[in-house]
């Protein structure tokens, strides 16, 4: 509910004539009230009446609010172990305020710490059977092409054989074999010819039994030399043998199968490449669940510490909402803090809205504390005002004083201006028959006359005389309450 604005603004009230009137004659205000003889003079205190300044400006009402209020309530579903704290109690930041039961909270905790360990195992695991995998793998890999290159070089091999020998011995091999037999009947003749000779020296025992058994060792060679080049010769002349040519077109088979097995051995190590690329998915794979296990884990911290309430600022606890023992769900209040920092919220129309400045320093008096004013400081001024009420919100920061509460009702004045009006002390004031008057010193500051006066609104101690009274005029401001019109006085000091 929006409260309403309450505008004192100092105004000069109207005055009858007649009051003027019997204000300003002195012998008026003589005949009202007869005189008294009086037989000795009344001690008195006077003082001159003159213009003063006094401040104009607009009084706007308020209510004290903290700057800081919070409704602290649980996050997690637990039941309440203990509230520290009750109604009234003031509070520090960070200070315990309500523990819930944490036993779910820390089961879960470690539970989830569990779970992070066994991934990180299950990451470590994985890695080292993908590292393993991946260098099987490419030793594989390298080993199956080089069986393929060797059994393809061996199959070329076979296949130059095999037309080798379906071609047969060309001519310039058959008289290459013809010449090496030529050379070798006559390295056999030099031959049989030396082991003749040494035969018949050793015989006679011209030379030693190891330099025979040398010639004729030579001999020897030389007789199996020219056996060869005349059976290569024959071969020659005859061409290839059916056997030759079984086995060749056999050896070329042979090496198309190997060929075949090493590429089969070839694509067996690339498939296994690709269990390497799975093995690596399967690293990443428990990477994901070693952070979402983290995850959990966090999640399980957050929670437990979710059963400590603490206190979000200073200030006090305003309402207590719940008991040990009671279960406490998200959202639901438990207690009500409000910060040490108040402030009064006053409601200035938009007319004036422009007298208040941030900084600015304002008096704020409150109703609760009648006789007391306090100094606050403009710390926000709304940036938008209500429509429907044409006003503005201006916050006023107040002094930390234990008598001020919030919720209290308070008022401060935005001076427009000065006027000047006469001021007499509130005390020299007296009523004469249910009208208002003040004793004045005459000529000779042995007597008084009486004179009606209307009043206007207090200042302070004095009160604003609107008629009666002109700058100058010297008013007994102590002793009044023993004179009458023409009393006798003396005058203090």
């Amino acid at each position: 509910m929006r409260t309403r604005n309450r505008l004192t603004i100092y105004a000069l009230p109207l005055v009858t004539a007649a009051v003027l009137a019997a204000g300003c004659n002195s012998e008026n205000s003589a005949q009202q009230t007869p005189q008294q003889p009086q037989s000795n003079p009344v001690s008195v205190t006077a003082a001159p009446v003159d213009y003063t300044s006094i401040s104009r400006g607009i009084t706007v009402t308020g209510v004290v609010k903290p700057r800081e209020d919070a409704m602290l309530a649980a996050q997690i579903m637990a039941r309440v172990v203990a509230i520290n704290v009750h109604q009234g109690d003031r509070v520090t930041p960070g200070e315990i305020l309500v523990t819930l039961d944490s036993n779910d909270m820390i089961a879960a905790r470690v539970q989830a710490a569990a779970g992070l360990a066994a991934a990180k195992v299950g990451v470590r695991s994985a890695t080292v059977a993908a590292t393993m995998t991946s260098a099987m793998s490419t030793a594989k890999l390298a080993e199956a092409r080089a069986q393929e290159a060797q059994a393809s070089a061996a199959y070329q091999t076979a296949k130059a054989r095999l037309a080798l020998v379906l071609a047969g011995p060309r001519r310039q091999e058959k008289a290459q074999a013809s010449e090496n037999v030529a050379q070798a009947r006559a390295a056999l003749a030099l031959a049989k010819s030396n082991d003749a000779r040494m035969a018949d020296l050793f015989s006679e025992g011209a030379i030693s039994a190891q330099q025979y058994d040398q010639v004729h060792t030579q001999y020897a060679v030389a007789t199996a030399q020219f056996q060869s080049a005349v059976q290569a010769l024959s071969m020659a002349q005859e061409g290839s043998r059916s056997e030759d040519i079984t086995a060749a077109r056999t050896a070329v088979n042979q090496a198309r199968a190997a060929v075949a097995q090493a590429q089969a051995g070839l694509a067996q190590a690339k498939a296994g490449l690709l269990q390497a690329a799975v093995s690596r998915q399967a690293v990443q794979s428990a990477a994901a669940q070693a952070m979402q296990a983290s995850a959990a884990l966090q999640s399980a911290n957050i929670n437990q510490a979710y059963t400590v309430i603490k206190a979000p600022f200073s200030g006090s606890i305003t309402q207590r909402l719940a008991d040990p023992g009671s279960m406490a769900s998200p959202g639901v209040p438990l207690l009500e803090v409000q910060g040490n920092e108040l402030r009064l919220e006053a409601v200035v129309p938009q007319a004036q809205v422009a007298l208040v400045k941030l900084g600015q320093v304002l008096p704020v008096s409150l109703d609760a504390l009648p006789g007391q004013s306090f100094m606050g400081k403009v710390t926000e001024i709304a940036p938008q005002g209500d429509p429907s009420s044409h006003t503005f919100v201006v916050k006023i920061t107040l002094p930390n004083n234990a008598s001020i509460r919030s919720g209290m009702y308070g008022r401060t004045t935005l001076q427009q201006g000065s006027d000047k009006r006469l001021l007499v002390p509130t005390a020299a004031i007296t009523d004469v028959q249910g009208m208002h008057a003040v004793f004045v010193l005459t000529g000779n500051n042995q007597s008084v006359v009486m004179r009606l006066v209307s009043l206007g609104s207090q200042v302070g101690k004095d009160t604003i005389i609107l008629s009666g009274l002109q700058p100058g005029d010297r008013i007994i401001t102590q002793g009044a309450q023993s004179l009458h019109d023409g009393s006798a006085v003396t005058l203090n000091g």
